[in-house]
């Protein structure tokens, strides 16, 4: 309707010139993160790989015990980690933790509370004094949001007595044949407290393992899953 106008012929040719280059626009957009997304998901695939081998790739045979153990985390990384290892009075111990939060972060307190875990049990001589050393050596050396849950078990092989002590972590399930007992005692999660408030708050007690007794450790992960229905399994 103007001079020098476009011819609707032209407005034409040029609208689906742009719907063209639009969608090759956004194409490209799309290609672009996918190969984003790609390098991402290979990344946190190689840590959880890099993770998984921080925990032990085979369980130590131990006279007299049977003892097993698996970690499947909810996403590629995670915080939960188990061990076995030696104290400074050779005795057999047995650790469960979960690190607070999910993600690399929580990863990679994993990886620094391993690094903890054996050079403090090497001068532990005891479950709680191995909880103690650890919490003196990470007490505000991690952020203040963050926190570990951990339970110790050590064995004694000469009476079938083990030792068990918490800080902060899930109860211990004690299984007979009979029933199944739920095992809470005092104790608060690692780099929450200083050490003259974490050390009067953890407590040690001893078990007699009778035959096919079971005693289960476990993470919140386990408790927390959903069924078809989205409720929770919990304890029961």
């Amino acid at each position: 309707k103007e001079e020098y106008a476009f011819e609707q012929d032209e407005l034409s040719i040029l609208s689906v010139f742009e719907n063209n280059v639009r969608i090759a626009l956004e194409n490209e957009r799309l290609i672009r993160e996918s190969v984003e997304k790609e390098r991402y998901k290979n990344e946190m695939l190689l840590a959880r790989n890099m993770q998984q081998k921080l925990l032990p790739q085979k369980i130590p045979s131990i006279f007299n015990y049977s003892i097993a153990a698996f970690s499947i985390p909810a996403t590629e990384v995670g915080g939960d980690y188990y061990d076995i290892v030696k104290l400074k009075n050779g005795d057999d111990c047995i650790l469960i933790a979960d690190v607070s939060g999910k993600g690399i972060t929580a990863a990679f307190y994993m990886a620094q509370l391993k690094g903890v875990v054996l050079s403090k049990a090497l001068e532990s001589n005891s479950v709680v004094e191995l909880l103690c050393n650890i919490n003196s050596v990470l007490y505000k050396k991690i952020e203040s949001q963050m926190f570990i849950t951990m339970s110790a078990v050590t064995i004694n092989n000469n009476n079938n007595e083990i030792h068990i002590a918490r800080a902060g972590h899930m109860p211990f399930l004690l299984k007979s044949p009979q029933k199944v007992d739920k095992i809470i005692r005092k104790g608060i999660g690692i780099g929450l407290a200083k050490e003259s408030f974490f050390n009067s708050n953890i407590e040690e007690i001893n078990i007699d393992l009778k035959d096919d007794d079971y005693l289960i450790m476990f993470t919140d992960g386990l408790n927390e899953i959903r069924n078809k229905d989205g409720l929770e399994f919990g304890f029961d």
